[in-house]
């Protein structure tokens, strides 16, 4: 296979990825640095075409300017995984594209040297590839699979680019540059490879963050669904939701469930008193108190108002009451200071233990709140169970 039939297949390729990249960009959510992307991909297919054609067009375009625009492209595709990890602004990495093409430019209307001129070519195209590298590791941690392919590519590309400066440089024949030996071959389809799986995995990078943007949103979402935002606690919905798979695990299982029906004592009282913002400080007070009192495993929800209510999955009623007596105390023993004013408040609770006889989650609790409107008829502030 002659270079101009690779170099046919290199156009081929990053035109059908340019065109790829178009139409991913215009059909999809893309983040910051993937339209400098698909601009460096676009680009390097006209220095591959102008390459192709050496001896058809002046060597201005085909040498000088193709090598410049590839330089170009390597700095943009570089730029542009540089934006889409966050790194701060890379303006030297066009510094050193403009470096190489002045470099470039030096050694072939002054001092017309092809192998010097593809040694300089390789020595910059490695450096600005090294920062890919380098932004590549620093950023790992967030999809390890694709930075790791993306960073072998890379590597291996590397590897070729310096054996074959190498290579040429020892052989000082300036025919071996563009000539179909074993080397060249292996460098040009490794370039194919390079390009061609370099933009896939961009473009899978991107679709990566967009998955766990929206998984983020949707787990949000989720919790906006099932959580009071005042509290934070199960909102009534969840918390029945809850309930239900607890006494379906009671029933199954034969463990123990208990449940308590927590009220804030002359709630009304307070709000008319100091003020509804009062009122939600009070609220957010007693939940930071049952967040604390609760184990993980225990399910507390917010039932509506100055409504509370616990699920103790295997504790008996004995052991709940203990647990509700600790909150009660706690919440008795807290002043809120609230627009320079104090607050005190305490909460009554009922406490009870699910049995055979019931068949669902709605028995258990409004059996609890029969037995806190007991507490409440005996004065408030304290806990009754059955």
């Amino acid at each position: 296979m002659d270079i101009k039939t690779i170099f046919l297949c290199l156009i081929l390729t990053n035109v059908s990825m340019s065109f790829i990249l178009l139409a991913y960009w215009k059909n999809q959510k893309t983040y910051s640095g993937f339209a400098l992307w698909t601009i460096g991909a676009s680009v390097i297919s006209s220095a591959y075409a102008s390459f192709a054609l050496r001896g058809v067009i002046p060597d201005f375009i085909s040498i000088f300017v193709a090598s410049g625009l590839s330089l170009f492209s390597a700095v943009a595709r570089t730029d542009a995984l540089g934006k889409f990890t966050g790194e701060s602004k890379q303006k030297f990495l066009y510094i050193l594209g403009a470096l190489g093409t002045i470099f470039l430019f030096v050694f072939t209307y002054f001092h017309n040297d092809i192998i010097i001129r593809l040694i300089v070519f390789s020595v910059f195209v490695v450096i600005i590839l090294s920062f890919q590298m380098k932004m590549i590791l620093k950023h790992s941690k967030s999809n390890r699979t694709l930075s790791a392919i993306f960073f072998a590519l890379n590597f291996i590309f590397i590897m070729t680019t310096i054996v074959r400066a190498i290579y040429i440089s020892f052989s000082a024949k300036p025919q071996e540059v563009f000539s179909a030996n074993t080397v060249n071959i292996i460098f040009f389809f490794n370039l194919i490879i390079y390009d061609s799986m370099s933009s896939v995995i961009f473009i899978l990078m991107n679709s990566s963050r967009l998955t766990e943007e929206l998984t983020a949103a949707q787990k949000l979402l989720e919790m906006l669904a099932s959580t009071d935002h005042l509290t934070g606690l199960f909102n009534r919905r969840k918390f029945f939701e809850k309930a239900n798979e607890e006494m379906e695990r009671f029933r199954r299982s034969k463990t123990l469930l208990s449940a308590a029906y927590i009220d804030i004592d002359n709630f009304k009282s307070l709000n008319d008193k100091f003020g509804h913002a009062a009122g939600d400080e009070v609220l957010r007070k007693v939940t930071d108190i049952i967040k604390k009192g609760v184990r993980g495993i225990d399910t507390a929800g917010r039932i509506g108002g100055e409504e509370f209510c616990i699920l103790f999955p295997a504790t008996s009623v004995k052991d709940s009451v203990m647990v509700m007596e600790r909150l009660r105390r706690d919440v008795a023993d807290i002043e809120i200071i609230f627009a320079g004013k104090t607050i005190k408040t305490t909460i009554s609770a009922g406490v009870t233990e699910a049995g055979e006889h019931d068949k669902t989650s709605d028995n258990l609790i409004m059996r609890a709140d029969k037995l806190l409107l007991k507490a409440k008829q005996l004065g408030k502030n304290q806990i009754t169970s059955d």
